[in-house]
């Protein structure tokens, strides 16, 4: 007998960056058609947002304000009528402030034929030859999208209109994508990676050609992550395969105040719930982490590649690492981790 659609059930929402909030639910029956998404600013009235199709249960509020908190509910529709509302629940956009620089101003350049890498930090400079340069050539199997610092998020991503968010790219990108970041300093709220490339079509994040050293990216001092130390300036999430990161400077938040350490991106790159096969972190620099440079949660990731990479400065005790890699079948290769307060490689299968 045909009847209304269940109530849509875990309703949970997260600040993605200052001006946008996911919010994710689960389905309860399959008869809807439908889910409408309503919003409310603080204790005000509760408005219509939108309403996605049936097989949706991920949605991205943008162009909010920053520091606000925002409230949401979720019902079902079909032919015979709603659910009722789900849960509700809230969250509240990043700060637009920038974080306060870390402790000594940092410069990570490389030499023309990339073979060297100079390092200053803390006053003390370090040229250091790379074990192994990465060769960076790659066409894209399906778009090329570009991110400035001048761009603008309501812009198409093409070369002449560029985003300006790196997490604007995260959300419209796909397998076999290709998105390059032009010189400059990137600060981000959550740059979390759900999507998959697969081994032919790669999903594929870098710093423009010939920008190698000139892409900083950093975070905003929390966004509202509590409870573990997983997460990354970059996370790669929920089994994503086969991203590529590639020629990035990621300055961590280490000596920043206020703050509890479980609140912070604590790593530079992390791959969590499975993610892994087939992904890589290429020509990277990643310091000043409250916890790793680069971390696989031992979660099950497996067949990573982490190669001419550079960790250093990260960590605030002897289980803080350069990489924490607990999974087999991974690749760490050509890598220069120096003055990181545990290891700097600690992996094992």
């Amino acid at each position: 007998m045909a009847s209304k659609p269940g109530v849509p059930d875990a309703l949970t929402a997260r600040a993605t960056g200052a001006t946008s909030i996911e919010v994710v639910w689960q389905a309860t029956s399959t008869n809807h058609t439908l889910f409408d998404v309503d919003r409310r600013q603080g204790s005000g009235i509760w408005t219509r947002r939108g309403s996605t199709g049936r097989d949706v249960i991920r949605w991205t509020d943008e162009n909010l304000s920053p520091q606000t908190r925002y409230s949401y509910r979720v019902r079902a529709a079909n032919s015979l009528g709603v659910s009722p509302w789900s849960n509700v629940a809230g969250a509240t956009t990043d700060d637009v402030t920038p974080p306060p620089p870390p402790p000594g101003e940092t410069v990570a350049s490389f030499s023309a034929d990339e073979r060297m890498v100079t390092i200053t930090y803390g006053g003390r400079t370090h040229s250091i030859p790379r074990p192994v340069v990465v060769p960076w050539s790659y066409t894209a199997q399906g778009a090329t999208y570009w991110v400035a610092t001048t761009g603008n998020d309501a812009n198409s991503g093409r070369a002449a209109a560029p985003w300006k968010t790196i997490s604007k790219a995260i959300r419209v990108a796909q397998a076999g994508d290709t998105v390059f970041v032009q010189p400059g300093r990137y600060i981000e709220g959550d740059l979390s990676i759900s999507r998959s490339g697969t081994a032919a079509m790669p999903l594929i994040f870098s710093c423009a050609p010939g920008a190698l050293g000139k892409v900083i990216v950093t975070t905003l001092r929390s966004h509202g992550l509590t409870g573990n130390n997983g997460d990354g300036v970059f996370t790669v999430r929920n089994g994503a395969q086969h991203v590529w990161i590639n020629g990035f400077i990621i300055e961590g938040v280490r000596g920043q105040t206020p703050g509890p350490y479980e609140n912070y991106a604590e790593n530079g790159i992390a791959w969590q719930n499975g993610a892994g096969i087939g992904c890589r972190a290429t020509n990277c620099v990643s310091y000043n982490n409250l916890h790793c440079g680069f971390k696989e949660l031992g979660h099950g990731g497996t067949q990573i590649l982490i190669q001419g990479c550079v960790g250093f400065a990260n960590g605030v005790n002897s289980l803080d690492h350069g990489v924490y890699a607990p999974c087999s079948d991974s690749t760490i290769d050509g890598n220069i981790f120096y003055g990181n307060t545990g290891y700097g490689i600690h992996s094992y299968s």
